[in-house]
């Protein structure tokens, strides 16, 4: 009789270990003290005597080995998160800084540093910071410069706006802003001098644009691309060329065995001629997650074919996921992370199952066919929850457009080397090899993919369901054919279910949720009639989505700004299909494209009657509930039920909420998004 499923050991630590680290993230985010995980060890102990007693000595083993790890993961995130949180600076500190440059980068205004074995005013200060400084000084800090300067801090918190913040995975504790002088010293670092050569040659013989598109599919680094540019690549489903994974690991590993075989190496020889390059651009590439991911998967498979073992490429993923998350627990919630190991997990879990069907297809169409589409359905429920869309075109794409990408990434790749070896060639060689991306390029920004993405919902119960659902579908589980296809119709049925429910709220009642991130605030009003979003000044188009697609509020009825005049922009590069409203007395506002904004003090949208107080004061009155929004320095409300604000009040109401000031009864910046009922 064949087992219910193929169970691996480890996978089966692996999967511990990603439950040990939830479990203490979940103990932190609740202010539980880990010593409490202590009370489930005498249940464990009881466990085990209980398989040592009626089992086998494998079960024991395996009872004792997840207990362990469970215990490792939460013990692991609880203490990362511990360790982040404790500072020692403080925001508005004025010190003098001494630091090493391990990173560099670019943002709208200048360029940003990561520096780490930091000192303040002589003092060691553990952790990483990033700081900000005009272009004007970028000559003179690079990587493995050591730098010195005055600079006014800012402490990064672990947990702003209710999630967690992404310096937490780099341990970069604290921010600041460079002003006066900058005193640099170069010193000798390999991974950073061939990180600033490979950057410089690009930049100085390509143009801009070119130049960080090739740059970031080298090395991972995408800060430099222009948004458009990389939301190009996005909406077409490509943007993980950016990301130094099994794709690039992959292609240069393959090069190099083809180079071992043709040299006939002795198979150890082989395995260091395969290892340590890929190590060495892992290194250049700052060991993110989805290059160690991919360096150890190579690893591995080197390993496995010096000692003529069997290669398993879901005991490799394992491992590369156990050790990566063993280094670093918080790991686990990298976007990186998460689309590298959905990536192979789908194609691990589905491609022998979707290939299988079409036999009489030649294999060197369907299998590409058949690994593009499971890797996308293994990171689906990721782009969901992260950034609330999927892009219809990348099914395509990727099996169309993904292998030209790849023969793109080898000549730039060839190119560059071949650049840093011979600098006095390079001006002839990089303008050529990068035709092919430019025409590439040219495709992806014109194509107009943005109008094939799949939005409106986000993912929440969608992730656990939707992964059962791929679990029916692979060949991991013993099952009969019946017995899958119900499985994987009923995780289905349960999807098509929960969505609609989600999007349509169906009861008698508003749901009234606040949200806020960065100086700007929302709150969205929903009913079974239809959605309506209040916006404050100070918010990003990209985030106005985020909480649409969060909370499956992309169809609104009716967007309400407050603020000044400028407010209004946020509605002309907002993909929003709604009219506005704006308080009547702001005469200046143009219409913008085929959108229209109405001039208003006072109107009624879903049963909810709104009056605009002044330009930053907005009453909506719901029943015989009130609620008061206020996006101004003082709220004007005498009294309301709930009072929704960015400033201090002293007003009566029965509950106050603040966007970011900390010191009100509930504060968005400190607990993360609220939501209300209001019943009559």
């Amino acid at each position: 009789m064949k087992r219910f499923a193929n169970v691996r050991f480890p996978t089966l630590i692996a999967v511990a270990l990603i439950c040990g680290i939830l479990c203490g993230y979940l103990f932190f985010r609740s202010d539980i003290s880990l010593i409490y995980i202590n009370a489930t060890l005498p249940a464990a102990a009881v466990i085990c005597i209980l398989c040592a007693v009626f089992s086998k000595k494998k079960p024991l083993i395996y009872c004792i080995a997840v207990l362990a790890f469970i215990v490792i993961g939460a013990v692991g995130s609880y203490f990362k998160l511990d360790t982040f949180d404790r500072k020692e600076l403080s925001n508005g500190d004025t010190c003098y800084i001494s630091a090493k440059v391990c990173d560099k980068g670019k943002y709208d205004s200048g360029e940003y540093l990561i520096i780490k074995n930091i000192t303040a005013d002589g003092k060691s200060i553990n952790g990483k910071m990033k700081a900000y400084l005009p272009s004007s000084y970028s000559e003179f800090c690079d990587n493995g410069y050591t730098i010195s300067f005055n600079a006014n801090v800012t402490v990064c918190d672990a947990f702003p706006y209710g999630k967690l913040n992404y310096n937490v995975f780099n341990n970069v504790k604290y921010s600041c802003r460079i002003y006066g002088d900058v005193i640099s010293e170069y010193r000798f670092s390999l991974l950073g001098s061939i990180n600033s050569a490979i950057r410089n040659s690009l930049y100085d013989k390509l143009d801009y644009d070119t130049a960080s598109i090739a740059y970031a599919m080298l090395t991972g680094n995408a800060d430099n691309i222009e948004d458009g540019t990389y939301a190009a690549f996005r909406y077409g489903g490509v943007a993980h060329i950016f990301a130094v994974s099994g794709l690039h690991i992959g292609i240069i590993y393959g090069l190099l065995l083809a180079l071992s075989k043709k040299l006939r190496l002795n198979r150890y020889v082989a395995v260091a001629v395969c290892i340590m390059p890929i190590l060495l651009y892992a290194g250049v590439c700052g060991f993110t997650v989805s290059s160690v991911r991919a360096l150890i998967t190579c690893v591995v498979a080197a390993i496995a074919r010096a000692v003529y073992a069997k290669y398993d490429a879901l005991n490799s993923l394992s491992i590369a996921t156990t050790a990566i998350l063993l280094f670093n627990p918080l790991n686990l919630f990298n976007i990186g992370f998460q689309l590298s190991v959905g990536a192979v997990s789908g194609i691990v879990l589905l491609s022998k199952s979707l290939i299988r069907p079409f036999k009489k297809i030649p294999r060197k169409l369907k299998n590409p066919v058949g690994i593009s589409l499971s890797a996308q359905a293994g990171t689906l429920p990721v782009m969901l929850a992260r950034f609330g869309y999927l892009s219809g075109a990348g099914i395509l794409l990727n099996i169309f457009v993904l292998p030209l990408l790849s023969a793109v990434f080898v000549i730039i790749f060839t190119a560059t080397a071949f650049s840093l070896l011979m600098p006095f060639a390079a001006r002839f060689i990089l303008p050529y090899a990068a035709l092919p991306l430019e025409v590439t390029v040219s495709f992806l920004t014109n194509a107009g993919f943005e109008k094939s993405l799949i939005s409106g919902f986000g993912a929440g119960a969608f992730i656990p369901i939707y992964y059962l659902g791929l679990l029916f579908l692979s060949d991991k589980f013993n099952l009969k054919p019946k017995s899958r296809l119900i499985g994987a119709i009923g995780a289905a049925t349960v999807l098509f279910t929960y969505i609609p429910l989600k999007t349509f709220y169906p009861f008698n009642d508003c749901k009234v949720i606040v949200s806020a991130y960065y100086g700007g605030g929302e709150v969205l009003f929903k009913s079974r009639q239809g959605t309506v979003l209040v916006i404050t000044e100070g918010l990003y188009p990209t985030r106005i989505d985020a909480l649409l697609n969060e909370y499956y509020s992309s169809n609104l009825d009716a967007l309400v700004i407050l603020g000044s005049e400028n407010c209004a922009e946020i509605f002309g590069t907002a993909q929003l299909n709604c009219n506005a409203y704006v308080y009547k007395d702001y005469v200046n506002i143009q219409p913008y494209k085929d959108k229209t904004i109405i001039y208003e003090k006072s109107f009624s949208i879903n049963g909810i009657d709104f009056t605009f107080v002044d330009g930053y004061s907005l009453l909506a009155d719901y029943g015989s509930l009130s609620v008061g929004i206020g996006a101004g320095n003082f709220v004007p409300f005498e009294y309301c039920d709930l009072l929704i604000t960015d400033s201090t009040f002293e007003n009566a109401c029965e509950t106050s909420v603040s966007f970011n000031e900390r010191t009100a009864e509930h504060c968005v910046y400190d607990d993360g998004d609220f939501t209300f009922k209001l019943k009559n």
